[in-house]
């Protein structure tokens, strides 16, 4: 059974999940979320509202739907595993590194559909060392592009492990993709034989360890894990807290990009003055521009449910006479509609910065503004209370910079900002958390070299020992 509550903000579903919460400390509960943050504002907001939390598990969606069917197949007699990116790199690696594909196209009597691949590391097939960090590279690319194809084109995988073509029309592209992904997987492993998440869900044996679940904070999720919750849901009872940031139906709040194909597709032929950039007088732009993601994870709920999913949305600009800018822009993507007139003010504020160190040394000052403006209320505000966000891909970039500017002294020593990451691996928190996991990594297995000066090189390493060189 499925039931789906959706919401324009993360606290009215906390409200909801709080009070349906089952009560009493033997009852054990699994709430899916997608990251650590949201993790920790979902336990910290329901201890908040229960008093006492107790019995409640985290997971990740994928991680805990794996565990799920391993275990649901090895009760069925029939074990298996999902094939995981590292190991899919590592078994590129062995096809890539074979002599045949080492080879110029040229050398080879009767080309193939690998024959791209081969160009691509011919020019360096002289230099032995240059063609094995090209193959590395290459590796560990692919092995993340055949992992998204897993998750948003489940159908491509399994048409390709069935021997056939995913789509109609076969690309050079989809060839030598196609060639190289079914080498990497006729690899023999060690263990439990390891499958896609897309073949695994072909298996019709993999619920049977199916426990109810609850998900929490999805904003998105890939074609694969949408019909593995439509799955679950036929067998155990699944409650999905969505956001969705219109409460209007919204499948159709097309970009101009997307309503330019469709009237192409639909009426060859036609001119129309419709540009990349044109957009509807009396929709939302922000909804057409920023909104695909969102609009189709909601549309497959909406589809799993028979569009009954309950609703829990709140305006915060209803029945305020002037309100800020911010409700208002919230009000218009709410209601499916343009932001309504009024006049500008600092609740949103676009920053054009040269760098991202300028970047994050603008947000230090705004920062400072407004709790310097909160010190003297009723109610002053505290730097727990501030949250700066980053995407996942440029995290790498920004965190050395945040921690350099948040921790430096503009004026004098008290205008530091006292900070802490979210969603960061424990080796990355802590500088003693980092010398711990290297130490165990070298206890636990046959460490290599670089291991082995990467543990003695650690600043809290040397320096136990005197006169020891970190060089």
């Amino acid at each position: 059974m499925l039931r789906i509550v959706q919401s324009n903000e993360t606290e009215a579903l906390i409200e909801v999940l709080a009070s349906r919460l089952p009560r009493g400390p033997f009852h054990e509960t699994t709430i899916i979320v997608p990251n650590r943050a949201k993790e920790r504002f979902v336990e910290t907001s329901l201890a908040r509202h229960r008093k006492v939390l107790a019995n409640v598990r985290f997971a990740r969606l994928e991680t805990w739907l794996s565990r799920c069917w391993e275990t649901s197949l090895a009760k069925s007699g029939t074990p298996q595993r999902i094939l995981g990116t590292r190991e899919l790199e590592v078994r590129l690696l062995e096809v890539l590194s074979r002599d045949a594909l080492r080879a110029p196209p040229l050398e080879v009597t009767n080309s193939d559909d690998l024959d791209p691949v081969r160009r691509f590391l011919g020019p360096d097939a002289g230099d032995r060392r240059a063609q094995d960090k090209r193959i590395a590279e290459l590796a560990a690319r692919l092995s993340q592009v055949f992992t998204e194809y897993t998750f948003s084109r489940p159908s491509w995988i399994c048409a390709w492990m069935r021997g056939e073509d995913a789509e109609p029309e076969v690309s050079p592209l989809e060839r030598w993709q196609r060639a190289l992904y079914r080498q990497a997987r006729a690899c023999v492993s060690e263990g439990v034989p390891a499958i896609s998440v897309a073949e695994m869900l072909e298996l019709p044996r993999v619920w049977e360890a199916a426990e109810p679940v609850i998900v929490f904070g999805l904003s998105y999720v890939a074609e694969a894990f949408q019909r593995a919750l439509g799955r679950l849901a036929q067998h155990t009872e699944v409650d999905v807290y969505a956001v969705n940031p219109c409460r209007e139906f919204w499948a159709d709040a097309e970009t101009p990009r997307e309503s330019r194909r469709r009237l192409r597709r639909t009426k060859p032929g036609l001119v129309t003055s419709l540009t990349a950039t044109t957009f509807v007088a009396d929709e939302n732009a922000l909804l057409q521009a920023w909104g695909r993601p969102g609009r189709e994870h909601v549309a497959v709920l909406d589809e799993l449910s028979g569009f009954a999913a309950e609703d829990a949305f709140v305006n915060r600009s209803e029945g305020v006479t002037e309100a800020p800018l911010l409700q208002r822009v919230q009000a218009g993507i709410l209601e499916r509609c343009p932001t309504p007139a009024g006049g500008r003010d600092a609740s949103i504020v676009l920053l054009p910065c040269p760098s991202v160190r300028r970047e994050v040394e603008c947000v230090k000052q705004l920062i400072w503004g407004f709790v310097a403006a909160h010190a003297n209320g009723p109610s002053p505000l505290r730097f727990s209370e501030i949250a700066v966000l980053v995407q996942a891909q440029s995290r790498d970039l920004y965190l050395p910079h945040i921690e350099s500017v948040f921790g430096e002294s503009t004026l004098d020593a008290a205008h530091h900002i006292p900070w802490s990451a979210q969603d960061l691996q424990l080796g990355a928190r802590s500088r003693v958390a980092e010398a711990v996991l290297r130490l165990l990594r070298v206890l636990r297995t046959s460490p290599t070299r670089r291991e082995l000066l990467g543990l003695a090189s650690h600043a809290l390493v040397h320096s136990g020992f005197e006169g020891a060189d970190p060089r």
